[in-house]
């Protein structure tokens, strides 16, 4: 006959309180943090002689940025990669999507180029085919597919040196 300890029916109600606690926990941040909370940007402190605006709000999971010309590109965490006109943000177009976990996004010589987990791609003169994207889908250039393909931790930001070369980050950026 096996006997149980006294101290094991003791343990139970403490685990019992850290499963309630935990839901409770959960609950708070989910409220706490909710999207309407971080959509408020009006209450952001600002340096004097700066504010804060919103530009455009419904991209999905966007990462990283970059500046051209005529158009703000976005890499979006969904496999999308934006590109939204700075004058009219109604004016906007999806360069290149079904993504594997797309984020980094830069310009170089005229040349956009983003990344996926385990690929970097190109679209060569981004500011003609920006011209022309209404007449024709731009050809999007395969840069690097020796990356390292896992997932986890796995997205890569990209940015140019002021020599021109190009540095991704290999596993997570932080951490």
């Amino acid at each position: 006959i096996k006997r149980k300890s006294i101290s094991n029916y003791m343990i139970r109600p403490y685990y019992l309180f850290l499963n309630i606690k935990c839901i409770f926990i959960i609950h708070i941040f989910i409220f706490f943090f909710s999207t309407n909370l971080f959509a408020n940007y009006n209450n952001l402190i600002t340096p004097q002689g700066f504010k804060a605006d919103l530009y455009i709000s419904d991209i999905s999971a966007p990462r990283q940025m970059v500046e051209g010309n005529k158009f703000i590109f976005i890499g979006g965490i969904k496999g999308e990669i934006f590109a939204i006109n700075k004058k009219n943000t109604e004016i906007r177009y999806t360069l290149a999507s079904d993504l594997n976990n797309s984020r980094g996004i830069a310009i170089s010589n005229g040349d956009l180029y983003f990344a996926e987990v385990d690929k970097i791609w190109l679209i060569k003169d981004i500011d003609d085919v920006m011209n022309s994207i209404a007449q024709k889908d731009p050809e999007l250039i395969l840069f690097d597919n020796n990356l390292p393909s896992d997932a986890w931790h796995g997205g890569k930001w990209i940015k140019f040196d002021d020599r021109g070369r190009l540095y991704a980050n290999i596993g997570a950026p932080c951490n």
